[in-house]
């Protein structure tokens, strides 16, 4: 695991400058085309990622010289990534398979090649990473030689690979497939880019209120210009150094912000039109109280990025590409609790667990996680009550329930609405064991949980404890330290977060503007350490940066802190 990044405190100003770099692509020249018929590029697609010939078999290539083994367990992809680019993980630098650059010679560094030519986009000196060796130098490939090279491993140097890279077993016919899919691996810039832009958009829905919108903005708007601005200075500075004149060479950066109005299953006409009048590179940060699956599926179905959402309602897959979220929202507090309960109790599978559910997205996201968590776990499922969106519970309806149930552990996935039958003095209500409670859907009421049930009550809490967060402070710019209600505070830390990984992307891309490239880019990144969460962390086909969860109680007397009952639940 890679050391965890923390935000310096001039953040703002420090990652500007280093995307002065990533945006200016100096010496690197614009992709041309190249072409191939869909059925080919598809199928050769299947190969590179998922290890399967074009009949639907696996294919087959030893490694280590003479071990059999299916390209589903050695797949292209897994090295390579998906851009075709090229990985770095421990110091071991996976040069780029794209047929831009095998298609050229290689060079030795400092021979007078450009970046692009070597593949060291990530490269560079990084303090706690290990120094990454710089590849050889060769010639060019052709078509014989890279279908050679993919046989038996040896390249039009002469020299042999290193024994863990798949010797495979292609006929010609799918050998000259997989060719055809590499030629046009990261071959044209991505939609979003030209000549004088780097287009980008925000999404926000029409019931966010002004405030919260107001909050996310400003940074995001704050950055944008900052960049742009510092970008034309530092090229005039270029060329008064040069004492020549020349174009400017820096791309600008521009972002639109996508409103969304109405209803969610009016969303995805509203996202084409605007797609059609301005693509865009990717989505940066944007904000609903609802679910975020129409957007989802509209970056899934154009390929298109989009950089940690703010959003509570993330779609949960394990399959799915193109949207990086913070985290899976309330299914994970769902989730962490099933954990903890199952890492506290052994004898979890004889205890009768039974959860309420009030019928909102909130309680049926945890509900949902809960469910999965504890199916993991092999135990019997819980019983459900299900409470209507209006419906309230006085003393006597809730005793008569736990009366006849007689639950050993209560999940109530509702808001603080039922702490008042818990409260009511004239019904006199036992408490279970276990009460379990999300902090996320409680929110503030939180700590209106009575003394009486505070041993008893279990909070799942997401985020970096209150407490803890003041060490913190010294890492949020001036804006940041403005009074601000906790929801306003999480708003620019998350946008803060959103913004330093982009443009922690962008400067390792160093103008290769393909979109799988800035995911690929992304997991390759060291964690971050932010005031809201423990920490951010990035891999391969990882879509949750933070995977964790607080289980907490209240401490006694009328200002509690939050005694920590769980490590931070990872999963």
């Amino acid at each position: 695991m890679m050391k965890p990044a923390c935000i310096t405190p001039n953040l703002m100003t420090g990652l500007l400058l280093t995307l002065l770099f990533s945006l200016s692509g100096w010496g690197a020249e614009q992709p041309g085309t190249t072409s191939a018929n869909e059925q080919t590029l598809r199928l050769g697609q299947r190969m590179y990622r998922d290890g399967l010939l074009p009949s639907g078999e696996p294919m087959q290539a030893h490694v280590k010289d003479d071990i059999p083994a299916p390209g589903t367990s050695f797949t292209c992809v897994s090295c390579h990534m998906r851009s075709g680019l090229g990985s770095i993980e421990g110091g071991v630098f996976t040069t780029p398979t794209n047929g831009r650059t095998l298609y050229q010679k290689r060079d030795l560094p400092g021979a007078g090649n450009n970046r692009r030519n070597t593949g060291m986009n990530m490269a560079g000196k990084k303090k706690g990473v290990t120094p990454v060796q710089p590849p050889s130098a060769r010639p060019a490939y052709s078509d014989d030689t890279l279908a050679e090279v993919m046989r038996s491993g040896r390249d039009t140097s002469g020299r042999i690979l290193d024994t863990i890279m798949p010797r495979y077993l292609l006929e010609d016919k799918d050998m000259s497939i997989l060719i055809a899919y590499l030629k046009n691996l990261a071959y044209e810039y991505s939609p979003g880019i030209d000549n004088y832009n780097i287009n980008f958009a925000t999404i926000i829905t029409d019931e966010v209120h002004v405030d919260q919108v107001e909050a996310m903005m400003k940074l995001l708007e704050s950055f944008v210009t900052s960049a742009n601005k510092q970008q034309v200075d530092y090229e005039a500075q270029l060329v008064k150094l040069r004492e020549t004149r020349r174009e400017p060479t820096y791309r600008r950066v521009k972002l639109s912000r996508w409103l969304l109005k109405g209803p969610p299953g009016t969303w995805q006409s509203q996202l084409e039109t605007y797609y059609r009048k301005e693509p865009v590179f990717a989505l940066i940060g944007g904000i609903t109280s609802k679910s975020w699956k129409p957007v989802h599926e509209f970056s899934e179905a154009h390929m298109l990025p989009c950089i940690l959402p703010i959003t509570d309602f993330p779609v949960v897959s394990a399959t799915d590409w193109y949207t990086l979220y913070f985290s899976k929202g309330y299914f994970q507090e769902g989730e962490a609790a099933a954990s903890f309960l199952a890492s506290q109790d052994q004898d979890i599978k004889s205890k009768k667990i039974v959860q309420i559910v009030r019928n909102t997205p909130q309680g049926q996201a945890l509900s949902e996680g809960f469910m999965q968590g504890l199916n993991d776990k092999v135990v019997p499922l819980p019983s459900t009550i299900m409470v209507a969106p209006n419906e309230s519970l006085d003393g006597e309806s809730l005793k008569r329930l736990l009366d006849k149930e007689k639950p050993d552990i209560l999940a109530l996935w509702t808001d603080d609405s039922l702490l008042r039958a818990f409260m009511e003095d004239s019904v006199p209500i036992e408490l279970p064991a276990t009460l379990l409670i999300s902090s996320g859907y409680f929110g503030s009421k939180i700590w209106s949980i009575p003394e009486k049930m505070r041993s008893a009550a279990y909070i799942t809490y997401p985020y970096r404890l209150p407490q803890d967060e003041s060490r913190y402070d010294r890492l949020f710019t001036s804006t940041m330290k403005q009074p601000n209600s906790d929801e306003i505070r999480r708003i620019k830390s998350k946008t803060m977060a959103s913004l330093r990984v982009l443009t922690q992307a962008l400067k390792e891309m160093r103008g290769d503007f393909f979109r799988d490239y800035l995911f690929d880019t992304i997991s390759m990144m060291q964690d971050l350490e932010l005031p809201l969460y423990e920490r951010l962390s990035f891999g391969p086909e990882q879509r949750y940066a933070s995977k964790g969860c607080y289980v907490v109680q209240l401490s006694k007397g009328e200002k509690p802190d939050l005694i920590k009952k769980s490590d931070w639940v990872i999963h």
